[in-house]
């Protein structure tokens, strides 16, 4: 087993790598603030209002599936990191002062998601570039974590810088310039990849895949999409479902999406080793559980049976971001790791969109209500797990992460 670095040159590094992936909980800083947003601009309409909180998702994403493709062909992973950290900021602590209008708001608030979707596959890709092995699998578990938890502290903070002035809430993204700092001191250059070809010319790397590969990637691909979309429907309704079953109030609600972190995060940070006991059978606990927890959450009649079925349903989520993760970055040569992780980072975002659909296309169904759209949720899930559990052991795609053909990696932009 190779021996881990515990300089303290390695351990700022892990944190400077870590911390890119906390430019991802922007989302919810500005959601608790939102009534104050409608107070600020009263002539604005609700979808005005709303783009608030969803402008930043969507620029993100077209960036994310669009830009970042190109841009990891032809630039320095860390010079994309610090350009994104300074659009980021700009965006995030902009409103504070560019407020005259909610068009300037969204503005900003557009700008700061560019800097999302510039930054979102990186921190997968430079941890697939700087790691290996089983730290490698720790890492892709732990920034998950790391991001979980910082969510949870800055979405407070956020909240009590609200309840002075609906302005200070951008104040929050201030953390960002110790980011920032930690980024330009501690992360190591990290150039596009050379390859050679047949006369001895070095060329840029360009992301390549066999056919199989790129099979194996859509699998994958397919599987994150399938697994947030269906998720997404859950964490949309389980307040309204505690509401409508009379189970508790706000605060009970707020207590049970935090439990619902929680179960995130004992996963996250447990990746490394649960992955290690279970191999690719991983791949079916992470339904599991969340069909399981679904299925509780649907038959719950009291707080008592709620509270450990919305655990077991993070518990699941903390599995499935660095398993899809960890599955796009093994497929193909190192270098594919930047164009793969921007693919799944942006079809993460697109599970969000979706998932506000599924209320809509189980109407044709059933009544929509919360209870019903979860216990539909806990059968998709139980489907996901059973098609999981067949891939698992027939593995049509056996040896295709090892596949190589010195044409394909030898092509260059």
């Amino acid at each position: 087993m190779a021996k881990v670095d515990l300089s303290i040159k390695a351990i700022f590094l892990r944190i400077s790598v870590l911390f890119i992936f906390l430019m991802n909980i922007e989302i919810s800083l500005v959601n608790s603030a939102l009534a104050y947003f409608a107070e600020a601009f009263p002539d604005a309409d609700p979808t005005s209002i709303s783009l608030i909180f969803s402008i930043s998702t969507l620029s993100s994403l077209i960036v994310s599936i669009l830009v970042m493709p190109q841009l990891i062909k032809r630039f320095n992973k860390r010079n994309i990191v610090l350009v994104s950290l300074y659009i980021y900021l700009i965006g995030g602590i902009g409103p504070a002062f560019f407020n005259a209008t909610i068009g300037q708001v969204l503005i900003c608030r557009a700008l700061l998601g560019v800097g999302v979707g510039l930054s979102a596959p990186l921190c997968g890709a430079i941890i697939n570039e700087l790691y290996s092995g089983m730290e490698k699998t720790n890492m892709l578990g732990w920034a998950n974590g790391v991001g979980s938890c910082l969510n949870i502290v800055m979405t407070l903070i956020a909240g009590f810088l609200c309840t002075l002035d609906w302005r200070y809430t951008f104040f929050a993204y201030g953390f960002f310039i110790i980011v920032l700092l930690m980024e330009h001191f501690s992360l190591p250059s990290m150039p596009v990849p050379k390859v050679t070809d047949a006369n001895g010319v070095e060329h840029r790397a360009k992301a390549s895949y066999t056919k199989r590969q790129y099979v194996k990637l859509a699998v994958v691909l397919l599987y994150g999409l399938l697994f947030g979309t269906f998720l997404g429907v859950f964490i949309m309704k389980i307040a309204i479902f505690i509401a409508d079953q009379e189970l508790g109030d706000a605060l009970f609600t707020a207590s049970m999406m935090s439990l619902f972190t929680v179960g995130v995060l004992t996963t996250s940070f447990l990746y490394g080793l649960l992955e290690k006991i279970t191999k690719r059978y991983i791949i079916v606990i992470a339904p599991i559980l969340v069909g399981l927890g679904a299925l509780l959450v649907f038959r719950a009649v009291s707080t008592s049976m709620l509270a450990p079925a919305v655990f077991i349903i993070g518990m699941g989520l903390g599995l499935m971001q660095p398993i899809t993760t960890t599955k796009v970055l093994a497929i193909g040569p190192v270098f594919n790791g930047g164009f793969a992780n921007s693919l799944n980072v942006g079809v993460m975002s697109s599970s969000l969109f979706l998932a506000t659909y599924m209320e809509k296309l189980v109407g044709f169904f059933i009544q929509p209500t919360a209870k019903n759209l979860i216990g539909t949720v806990s059968f998709l899930f139980i489907f996901i797990t059973a098609i999981s559990l067949i891939y698992v052991i027939w593995d049509p795609l056996k040896g295709v992460n090892d596949e190589r053909k010195k044409t394909l990696a030898e092509k260059y932009v």
